[in-house]
């Protein structure tokens, strides 16, 4: 029903951010009984569909995460300023260029204007998105962009998991002082502790490595579009 991409990148970031409600939610389904049991059901299903309203919250950050780390990195890889080899950019921007039928702009078009410069980076990088669209054919590519994907919607999705982590605690902690210590929350306790450490770790500059990564098998897979070319 769902392909690997959003299976990926849009699913799992909800369902690792809703795995401590489910939990507690768990928890109340052992003995649904009592008001414990009824808080536990009510406030678990309310953060799982909380989580999964704002799955995609990731998007919302790309455009500012790229501005701090001077552009997306894909663009990043094909501008004469950013080259430390300028022998293998200019071979690079061949291979580009014979792949998407469009030139891309030389040193001196760039420094006379770098923002026209990045907008023709962008759209031939647009176009070996496209190329590269099948998974079966450019796998290393597919999967890179399924984990960056993954991990921009986790740090999107960071502030409501940390919460959702947060009230689980001490909604769990509430019920075992409610219950008389009832073995069965302190599950949830236990679970949203680990998730509130995990969370914490979700950080730009995790979400970079992964972007990094993904720019480096696209451009990689220049070589391969170029052999497939007809003629």
């Amino acid at each position: 029903m769902f392909d690997a991409y959003t299976r990926r990148a849009r699913l799992a970031p909800a369902a690792v951010a809703a795995v401590p409600a489910l939990v507690l939610l768990g928890g109340g389904l052992i003995s649904p009984e009592g008001a414990e049991s009824v808080v536990a059901l009510g406030f678990g299903a309310v953060g799982v569909v909380i989580c999964g309203l704002v799955r995609d919250a990731g998007r919302r950050l790309q455009d500012g995460l790229w501005r701090s780390w001077g552009g997306a990195p894909t663009v990043r890889r094909l501008r004469w300023r950013d080259a430390s080899d300028p022998g293998a950019m200019e071979r690079l921007h061949r291979l580009v260029a014979e792949v998407t039928g469009e030139p891309l702009p030389t040193s001196a078009e760039e420094d006379a204007d770098p923002q026209v410069a990045d907008r023709r980076y962008a759209e031939a990088v647009a176009v070996l998105r496209e190329l590269t669209r099948k998974r079966q054919d450019f796998p290393l590519v597919a999967e890179e962009n399924a984990e960056y994907g993954f991990r921009r919607n986790c740090l999107g999705l960071r502030p409501v998991a940390m919460a959702v982590a947060g009230a689980v605690l001490g909604v769990s902690a509430g019920l075992l002082v409610a219950g008389g210590g009832e073995p069965r929350f302190y599950t949830g306790g236990a679970v949203a502790l680990v998730a509130l450490a995990w969370w914490w770790l979700v950080r730009p500059d995790w979400v970079r490595r992964a972007a990094e990564l993904y720019a480096d098998r696209l451009l990689e897979a220049v070589e391969t579009l170029r052999r497939q070319a007809p003629g």
